[in-house]
This record gives C-alpha cells, structure tokens and sequence, in this order.
C-alpha cells in the first residue's frame, strides 16, 4: 500500500481505491451469478426444487410438479439442461455447501442420475417448449441409466419435428448408443411420416460397424413400407450378427417386401445356426406367404429342441388352429417346462395349447391328472382359454377345485367360469367357495359362479376364449 501511495501521490488515491473496491465487489458478484445463476421459479419453488419434489412417492406431489414445469415453459428449459447433465462430483458437493452456507439456498441433494430421468421426464412434459433442449436430450440417449434413456427419448418424441435435426445428428453421433436409440426413434411415430427427411441416412446406418445400430436401421426403413429398401432389408438376411438377421426377417414378417425375393430368403433363414433367426423366419414366412406346412415343421422342431427358444410356441399361439397339428409336441413340452407361479407367468406351451382349438383339448384333460401341479395349472389354464371348447374338461375341472395345491385350485376355478354354461353342475361347489374366506380362491369362484349364470342366461351371447386375456404377446 506504502509503495502505491508513492506511486500515486496526493488526495486522489482514495479516490482510486473505493472504485477499485467497488469494481472487485462487482466482479466477485458477477463471478457468484455465473456460479449460481438465479434460477426461474414458480410459487416460489425453483427448478431444481420442483424436481425434487417430483421424487417424492405421493402422486400429488408429483401431479403438481408437472403443473409447475407446464406453467414455467421455457423458463424452465435451461435449468432442466443442467439437470439432465447432473454429474456426482466433489464440484457438485462443494456447490451445494456454497450455496447453503453462502446464499442461504437449499439445493436439492438428489442423486445425479435420480435427478437426470427426473430432468428429462420434465422436459416430456413441456411439449415442443423442450425444443430448445432437444441436442441435450439427444445426449442423453448414450446415458448409462435406463430410465434417462427411456424419458429422453419420450421428450424427444414429444418435441416432434422440432428435434428431427438433433436426431438426425445423433445418427451420424461417435456413441453407439447414441447411434442406435436415435434410429429406433426415427423408425417410429411421430418422426416415420417424415421418412423422406432421414431414410438416405438410416441407409447408411445399415452398414454401421456396430451390430444394434445396424439392426435398428433395418427395422427403421422396414417401417417406411418403400419398396426402394425391399433389398437392404432383404440383404440384412445375411448379416454376420445373429440381430441384424432377427430384425431383417422380423421387419419382412411384419411389413413384407415388393421385391420377389422374399420368400426365397426367408427359406434360407429357416436353416440359420441362431434359433431365434430361424423362428422369426418362419412367422416372416407364413405371413407373407400365407402357407403354414413349412413354418410348422420349423416351429415344432425348436419346440422339441432340448433347450427350447420360448418364442418358438408364442409363435405357434399366433397361428392358432392352422398349428392344431402341434398339439402333441407342445403337450410334450408342457410337461417337460418349469416355470415359478404358473397360474401368473403360464408357460409358453400353456398359452400356445389355449389357442390351438378343439384339437388340444383332449390331450389337455389327461394333463389335468398329471402328478405335477404346475403341469396340472398349465393345462387348467389353456382350457380356460379355449372357453366352451373345453366343455369336457367339466368334471375333471370340479375334482381340482378341491386339489391341495392352491394355484391348481384358483385356475381350475377360473377354467370353469370361461367354459360358462356347460359348467353349470360346479355351480353348487363354487358358490360355498364364493362364501369362504380367502381372498384370490374366492373372488375367483365369485367371477366363475357370475360368468357361468350369464352364459346360462337364455339371452347370453356366446361367449369363447377370454377376451381380456394379459397373457404376453408373440415376439
């Protein structure tokens, strides 16, 4: 200070130093704000505390989490960017103490990926207000969290149009994930109907060197339906990557090809080294030809195979009664299949013999005798779906109400409750059931004794197979 003063003589130096002290308050002040910009708040709640209410397991909260980021628009957007790329770092720590300790704020102490998916479920919500954020949500798609992918990609789909430019850079993105999930987003809605925009580069994306992009690709230009990609797709039969060649004769079963080739490849794929390939390539095969002699003999040999592919009787489920000639090897397979909870997680044999028609139902009463119980549930539960098909199966069906085991019990019940009038004589027995205790066994007695009276009814319709069936789709 001596050694200024000399430099600067006379009454002028004060002068000099309250602007230098005000100029370094300025500036430490504009440091702070670039550290901790004021955020955007609604009802007096910022951005980040808005997320965090978002967390909170109470449904209300959370509907007026999503109130608040509607109501804040684009306000909210930055600060939502910075969360999506909110990282555990002793920065973030150090940042949080500063700001309770200094400014008196209280941060949101989140984990960070916690509070990425939160961040990217917010930006969903805004619409085509996200689309500013549309770039940062293409990043995101590389994250290493499922649920910051899975909510990046919906806002991106809710932004629209608006972040087909960000995708389509993505495309084109040095990160595999990144590459694939933005092809999987491109092949579906809303952005399909703007094929025209990105199928030179998803053709492109077909030779990529990695193995998902290149079968994501293949799916995305399936979708288009343009007969121009008929042998990409058709070519992809012959991928080195067991994926690329599912997805190739999944998209030709799905979405056919106007090229002559099809079928001729997809009869090279039936005798591919991967399972999965060879049974997708009959489903392909069978829709776009129609002709089912080839499929089955495909179908029913992975359904005997000594390690099965489960897909193999989905499939078979979808063909229904052309696949009635099965029977006897998904009988066999019932047998041979465990499965943990068989009335809720049915095997795949169950569900495909539930659809074959009357053909089955034979067999199915004799595995009704079996002495494994969840072979027994298998075959309740593939009568139950036949509905009045199984009309036989009545007698057998009352002698497990009774059976020890409680899952045998459950589905026998509800097996005789989709048979509906011919099971008229357990009505007697169901009803004492539908008077005890015991919460699953006697609600369903309760549905079987209602679905039996209304189908006995004289102005009942028919009624067939369950309707409302949840069981899993074919692949």
């Amino acid at each position: 200070m001596d050694e200024l003063q000399r430099q600067f003589p006379g009454p002028g130096w004060g002068r000099y130093r309250r602007w230098l002290t005000v100029g370094l308050a300025l500036l430490g002040l504009a440091l702070l704000a670039l550290v901790f910009p004021w955020p955007a708040n609604h009802e007096g709640r910022t951005v980040r505390q808005w997320l965090e209410t978002a967390a909170v397991g109470d449904y209300r909260e959370r509907q007026a989490a999503e109130a608040a980021f509607r109501a804040l628009g684009t306000r909210a957007v930055p600060d939502l960017i910075a969360a999506l790329q909110a990282r555990d770092t002793r920065w973030t720590d150090a940042r949080a103490w500063l700001a309770r300790r200094v400014l008196k704020r209280q941060e949101t102490r989140l984990p960070a990926d916690e509070t990425r998916a939160l961040a990217a479920a917010a930006l969903g919500e805004l619409g085509s207000s996200a689309a500013p954020a549309a770039r940062a949500l293409v990043k995101a798609l590389g994250d290493d969290q499922p649920p910051v992918v899975a909510n990046s990609a919906h806002a991106l789909r809710r932004i629209g149009s608006g972040a087909l430019p960000a995708i389509l850079a993505g495309l084109s993105a040095s990160s595999p994930p990144i590459r694939c999930e933005s092809a999987l987003l491109l092949g579906g809605p809303p952005f399909n109907t703007e094929a025209r925009r990105w199928v030179e580069a998803m053709e492109k994306a077909t030779r990529d060197p990695e193995s998902r992009v290149r079968a994501a690709a293949v799916s995305a230009l399936a979708q288009t339906r343009d007969p121009r990609w008929g042998r990409v797709i058709e070519s992809a039969l012959a991928d080195p990557d067991f994926s690329v060649r599912y997805a190739a004769a999944w998209a030709l079963g799905e979405y056919g090809s106007d090229t002559a080739e099809p079928a001729a490849a997809l009869r090279r794929a039936l005798g591919d080294p991967h399972p999965r390939v060879r049974i997708v390539a009959a489903r392909a095969l069978w829709r776009l030809t129609g002709d089912t002699n080839e499929s089955l003999a495909v179908l029913e040999r992975e359904v005997l195979a000594p390690n099965p592919d489960y897909t193999a009787a989905l499939v078979l489920r979808e063909l229904g009664p052309a696949a009635a000639a099965t029977a006897p090897s998904l009988l066999r397979r019932l047998e041979q299949e465990t499965v943990h909870r068989p009335s809720r997680t049915p095997s795949p044999a169950a569900l495909a013999l539930g659809q074959l028609g009357p053909t089955a139902v034979p067999g199915l009463i004799e595995r009704l005798e079996h002495p494994r119980p969840e072979v027994r549930v298998g075959a309740a539960f593939a009568l139950r779906n036949q509905g009045t098909n199984a009309a036989a199966a009545v007698p057998k069906l009352v002698e497990l109400v009774d059976h020890p085991d409680a899952e045998v019990r459950i589905t026998a019940v509800e097996a005789l409750g989709a048979i509906g009038a011919a099971a008229r004589p357990a009505l007697p027995r169901l009803r004492q059931l539908a008077a005890e205790t015991g919460d699953y066994l006697r609600a369903a007695a309760v549905n079987a004794v209602e679905q039996i009276e209304a189908a006995s009814s004289p102005t009942a319709v028919p009624r067939g197979p369950d309707a409302c069936d949840h069981s899993p789709a074919p692949p």
